[in-house]
């Protein structure tokens, strides 16, 4: 097993959080200017806040393709209580998804420490408060946007489990898993990796599948895509 730097010890939280505030300049210098207000984002306001207002719960999310295939719900979920709190200015909406995507930094630095080192964390982190993807994809007002952080979560949780031992990972992969598909349904070729992963490092894998974590992350997965199942019934 890897030997880290405990957290308490750890020298580089002040780099991280000067690049936590850089990329937040980078993600709002020209903030609110850029945000586009369409059609799909104009129902999302208003299903979102009627989720709160009217107790109008959801299973089934933004089409996907057509009229039978549909992304989860959780998006709603989650941007309802910003439009409210901001009395449907979507402005908030946007600053709080752009800010969503800033955090995805620290994310970012576990997953480069836990795959190599700390040094490459840091350097992914500098990467990653710039780039030019990640900083558009901030202002990308819709759904797949905080796909971004739970497709960082979900290989996080494989790293934890295989370099770190840490047999609590399970729950991670299946979060980050479920979550991810239910941002963008088209995610779920992550499943692809689930199944190549285990593979390549079988003994690892195997020597940490304590089976209550297991359960647990499956648990967790099957919950996040339990409007799958409902999307399967309406259709």
């Amino acid at each position: 097993m890897r030997k880290f730097k405990n957290i308490k010890t750890f020298s580089g939280w002040p780099i991280l959080l000067v690049l936590f505030l850089f990329s937040l300049v980078v993600r709002f210098w020209w903030f609110p200017e850029n945000v586009y207000f369409g059609y799909d984002q104009a129902r999302d306001a208003i299903v979102s806040q009627a989720i709160y207002t009217k107790r109008d719960l959801k299973l089934i999310g933004p089409s996907a393709a057509g009229e039978s295939l549909f992304h989860g719900p959780f998006y709603w979920y989650l941007i309802g209580p910003i439009y409210l709190l901001f009395k449907g200015n979507p402005s908030y909406v946007l600053g709080y998804i752009s800010l969503l995507n800033a955090l995805g930094l620290f994310l970012i630095y576990l997953l480069g420490r836990e795959l190599i080192n700390e040094k490459v964390g840091i350097i992914a982190s500098f990467l990653y408060s710039f780039s030019f993807s990640l900083s558009q994809y901030a202002l990308y007002f819709a759904n797949p946007s905080p796909a971004i952080l739970s497709i960082m979560i979900f290989y996080l949780g494989w790293a934890f489990l295989i370099f770190r031992e840490k047999q609590w990972a399970w729950i991670l992969i299946g979060l980050g898993l479920g979550f991810s598909i239910q941002f963008e349904f088209f995610l779920i070729y992550l499943v692809i990796p689930t199944l190549i992963i285990p593979l390549v490092y079988w003994n690892d894998v195997k020597k940490r599948l304590n089976l209550r974590f297991f359960f647990l992350g499956l648990a967790f997965l099957v919950i996040t895509l339990n409007t799958s199942f409902a999307q399967s019934s309406y259709t």
